[in-house]
C-alpha cells in the first residue's frame, strides 16, 4: 500500500497544470478519510456486538458490494451491452442476500 501511494504521490507532482493545494490536497485527503472511517468502523463494530440485526445488515452490505462488483459485469453483457441497469434489480438482489443471511443466522 506504500508503494501506491508513493507511485501516486510522484505522478500527481509531475502534474504542473492543476494548482499546487489542490495536489496536495488529492494526496492527503484520501489517506485521512480511510483513518476517520476506519475509526467510524470501530465504533460500529462495537455498536454491533450488542444488536444482531445490525451486524447481519453490514455483513449483508459487504457481501453485497463485493458481489455487485463481479456482478454488475456479467449483467451488462446478459443485456447485450446496455450499460443501465434497473435500480429494481440491484435492489432484489441485495433484499434476496439480506433474506438469505437473516434465515441462515436465525436458524
Amino acid at each position: 500500500m506504500a508503494f501506491l501511494g508513493i507511485a501516486v504521490s510522484i505522478r500527481i507532482k509531475r502534474c504542473s497544470g492543476s494548482h499546487l493545494l489542490l495536489r496536495y490536497s488529492s494526496v492527503v485527503v484520501p489517506p485521512l478519510f480511510v483513518c476517520i472511517f476506519a475509526v467510524l468502523g470501530i465504533n460500529l463494530g462495537n455498536l454491533s456486538r450488542d444488536h444482531s440485526f445490525f451486524f447481519i445488515s453490514f455483513v449483508a452490505f459487504g457481501i453485497y458490494c463485493l458481489l455487485n462488483l463481479t456482478i454488475n459485469e456479467l449483467l451488462v453483457e446478459a443485456r447485450g451491452g446496455k450499460e443501465e441497469i434497473p435500480w429494481q434489480l440491484n435492489s432484489m438482489v441485495f433484499l434476496g442476500l439480506f433474506i438469505v443471511i437473516t434465515l441462515n443466522s436465525s436458524f
